[in-house]
């Protein structure tokens, strides 16, 4: 803390406390950055994500954002609802943080990805993920009449779980769509007889 302190009154140099000083006394960088941190991502995913040298992101965290300061879960949570709706700067700030916590250190990643950057994510992750929604809303809708919206948005994502499912299962999970879909042409016959067509032989001959 003496180095930091130092730089910040101008008594040393250092380019990367500068730089973690500077990222903190943003408001937006900073809301962005405690966002990666609260949602429990790695410091390679905040630099993934952010773009932040990793170095910068590691001294940022010890001195701004040490989450081993919490007991456990629910104090962790509760400091993110607060942080949330009463420190950060905007509500694009706001939204980072709440979706960070939320969906955790994929959802951040997707929300800074762009132009033609790519954030892998797996058929079977992106599954999992909608059938876990699809529990969650049933189970919370359980005890309520079936035409109410929260019954309705359940039974939603029960549906859209289950097509993607049964759609994932048609493609070989190889890791990749195109690929998968080519596997799945080649496994199937490339010649049928006239009666799996639903043609008539006789009609064809003559």
């Amino acid at each position: 803390m003496r180095r930091v302190y130092s730089v910040i009154h101008d008594e040393a140099e250092d380019e990367h406390i500068q730089y973690v000083v500077e990222l903190y006394l943003d408001p937006r960088q900073r809301d962005s950055l405690m966002a990666f941190f609260l949602s429990g991502a790695t410091l390679e995913q905040a630099e993934k994500g952010l773009g932040v040298d990793i170095d910068v992101l590691t001294m940022f965290k010890a001195l701004y954002a040490d989450m081993s300061v919490f007991r456990n879960k629910m104090e962790w949570r509760y400091y993110a609802e607060e942080y949330a709706t009463t420190m950060c700067y905007d509500t694009a700030g706001e939204e980072q943080v709440k979706g960070g916590v939320l969906y955790g250190p994929t959802f951040l990643m997707m929300f800074w990805a762009s132009g033609s950057e790519d954030v892998p994510i797996s058929e079977r992750e992106i599954i999992t993920t909608q059938m876990k929604m699809a529990y969650i809303k049933a189970f919370a809708a359980k005890n309520v009449s079936i035409t109410t919206a929260e019954a309705k948005e359940a039974y939603k994502w029960g549906q859209f779980a289950v097509s993607s499912a049964k759609q994932r299962n048609t493609i070989k999970d190889t890791g990749d769509l195109e690929t998968g879909a080519k596997v799945a042409i080649k496994q199937r016959k490339a010649t049928m007889k006239a009666d799996e067509a639903g043609l008539n032989l006789s009609d064809i001959l003559h």
